[in-house]
């Protein structure tokens, strides 16, 4: 279940199975599975991770470059799958790029270079690692209290988190665990799968509530944990953060929102009188950003033109994004937004297929990286789930808000996001994307 409390949150599971039972790794049973089991161990490298990754910014930039262009074509996938057509989406794909960077740490020979292909990763294992490693150590360095122009104080909480969780007595490799403790400080969380699938899947999904601050209560729904399940890769991204600006409530009030079939419905705006932001307006689209608390992170906002969502959203691509980013500039307007509160569970299996990972998913997967088993491991279950709110305090959510005020030679332009439109979640330093997702309904939870 996910529940909806004023956040930004995603949670990546990847589970890797074996394809076939081996009676030599199934340790002895260890009660009826029914009750909630902990981790009796941890299995994690000696070697401590490295807090200061020495990266070349262009390679950085690079990376965060090839993230966007991988957040970019997973959305054109899911813009394909028809049981999504109208639905409101969110999703995070710096989590899932994170959580395929670590699965890469094991691949090899043709499931390696699908994945590296798909993620749009580089084909210098080391240098995907240590560059990801850079990333988020640069945002675990956004968090913080921060003191706005009136004095007022709000705070910035950005979480990334990572795990593994493997069969106990399962062998695996040295390497792989070092990789994984240098780079993502994530250790070996031992669980039972073989005798208590269902009682590990709940002890995943608890470590997952308190890293999302119990905004994502099942991660991994029943049945996602099998018997024969030996490793589970998971990453979380909780994000809650004030407004640079906050609407004030006394402003809200209920307007029309126009859906893609012209229909109508009534949904809360907030309104920003004469608020100094960072506006775009290019051919077909406009677009605004509004900055958190800090401003270390902000939102954009993308609405293209009356009827031409559909074709807009279908061609938004990294090049796009860059003009947007590029044109935007300090400008005076008249903001209304509405508020929303949705969250999505995202087809990754079949987005990473279609994107061109086909062997991690058969008998052909080769993830001998992990447990020195060339063609013995292979991934069953792979599990995104994402939440979002955005209201007048801005919130733990992907954000809104104005920066500051500033002076107006003539009557401010008043910008209404009373249709459809894209949003954006990005770290302003590093250009890196969090969030990506789409509003066609506000009034839809």
């Amino acid at each position: 279940m996910v529940t909806r409390k004023g956040v930004v949150a995603a949670a990546v599971f990847l589970a890797l199975s074996g394809c076939y039972f081996d009676d030599n790794q199934a340790p002895e049973p260890r009660g009826d599975g029914d009750h909630e089991i902990s981790p009796v161990a941890i299995a994690k490298s000696e070697k401590a991770r490295n807090l200061t990754p020495q990266i070349d910014t262009l390679d950085q930039r690079t990376q965060v470059a090839n993230n966007t262009d991988f957040a970019l074509a997973f959305y054109h996938k899911l813009n394909e799958f028809h049981d999504l057509d109208g639905k409101n989406v969110v999703f995070s794909p710096y989590s899932i790029s994170q959580a395929a960077a670590m699965l890469s740490a094991g691949a090899a020979g043709n499931t390696l270079s699908q994945l590296n292909q798909a993620m749009h990763f580089p084909g210098d294992q080391m240098l995907l690692h240590s560059t990801f490693n850079s990333l988020a150590l640069d945002l675990a360095s956004r968090n913080g209290s921060f003191t706005r122009p009136d004095n007022s104080v709000g705070t910035l909480d950005l979480n990334i988190s990572n795990a593994l969780w493997g069969q106990i007595g399962y062998p695996f490799q040295e390497t792989f665990l070092d990789t994984l403790a240098v780079n993502y400080g994530a250790g070996l969380n031992l669980v039972d799968f073989a005798t208590a699938p269902d009682a590990a899947r709940l002890t995943i999904n608890d470590w997952a509530a308190d890293k999302t601050k119990n905004k994502i209560l099942e991660a991994m729904p029943e049945g996602s944990i099998e018997a024969r399940t030996r490793l589970v890769l998971t990453n979380t991204v909780y994000f809650k953060g004030a407004w640079q600006r906050p609407f004030l409530r006394k402003d809200t009030a209920n307007g029309l929102f126009t859906r893609l079939d012209s229909s109508t419905v009534s949904a809360p705006f907030m309104h920003a009188a004469e608020a100094t932001v960072r506006y775009a307006s290019l051919p077909g689209v406009t677009a605004i950003e509004l900055p958190f608390i800090g401003e270390k992170l902000s939102m954009l906002f993308v609405m293209p033109d009356v009827g031409t969502f559909a074709n807009y959203s279908a061609g938004f691509e990294a090049s796009k994004f860059a003009d947007l980013t590029n044109t935007l500039q300090s400008k005076s307007v008249i903001v209304m937004l509405p508020k929303f509160d949705f969250g999505s569970d995202i087809p990754l299996s079949r987005v990473l297929k279609a994107l061109g990972v086909a062997d991690a998913f058969t008998d052909d997967a080769d993830f001998s990286g992990i447990d020195g088993k060339p063609k013995f491991l292979q991934v069953t279950s792979a599990v995104h789930k994402a939440l979002i709110t955005v209201d007048e305090a801005g919130a733990e959510a992907a954000g809104v808000t104005g920066i500051g005020v500033g002076g107006i030679t003539s009557a401010p332009q008043t910008v209404v996001f009373d249709r459809p439109f894209l949003f954006l979640v990005r770290d302003v330093e590093t250009n890196s994307v969090l969030f990506v997702g789409r509003v066609l309904d506000p009034a839809v939870k």
